[in-house]
């Protein structure tokens, strides 16, 4: 990006996969609205008249699979498959290749595979999740700002299918409830 460092560009559709441009953009919004902030900054671009998506390059960075457990700080994986379980993103569970770690913390990354209706909803939430203090607060804190949540629809419904938005706030939702009453499987 000239004169602002480098990006990873996806374009818009990946063979099968459709509007995988705007799913890697959504991820994106929801790490920030939701506070998990650990999607790089990612637009929509149009590049040589095809439109993709654009996202800030990590130098240095390893992929999951390059570190160990230890690298990771206790809590950043139970946060990123609890904001998998949110945005629906059955492509990272066993693949360590999609997502990054640099300076102990997870960058998440490739989210093409996300809000997809055609799966019915199969990804899972693990049970033995122990959602970080943090993640919890931030969570809630959301769930009580009605301008923040109108805002992130609105955002999500220029990117997504309206079926695709209703089904996030669906479990959005359920995670809100079952967080209000202290446990995450008890709504």
């Amino acid at each position: 990006i000239r004169g602002d460092g480098e990006g990873i560009w996806k374009v818009g559709k990946e063979g099968k996969y459709t509007n995988s441009a705007q799913k890697e953009r959504a991820a994106y919004i929801v790490s920030m609205f939701l506070e998990f902030n650990f999607v790089p900054p990612t637009v929509i671009r149009v590049l040589k008249g095809e439109e993709g998506s654009l996202q800030q390059f990590v130098p240095d960075a390893k992929t999951g699979h390059e570190v160990t457990e230890k690298d990771i700080p206790q809590g950043e994986l139970a946060k990123l498959h609890l904001f998998d379980f949110i945005i629906d993103n059955s492509d990272r569970e066993g693949n360590f290749y999609n997502f990054l770690v640099k300076n102990a913390r997870i960058i998440a990354i490739d989210h093409g595979l996300s809000f997809d209706l055609s799966r019915g909803n199969r990804y899972y939430i693990n049970r033995d999740l122990e959602i970080p203090p943090a993640v919890r607060s931030a969570i809630l804190r959301f769930s009580e700002w009605e301008e923040g949540r109108n805002l992130l629809r609105t955002f999500l419904e220029e990117l997504l299918s309206k079926e695709a938005v209703v089904e996030f706030f669906k479990r959005l939702g359920y995670v809100i409830r079952c967080l209000k009453k202290g446990s995450l499987f008890n709504p």
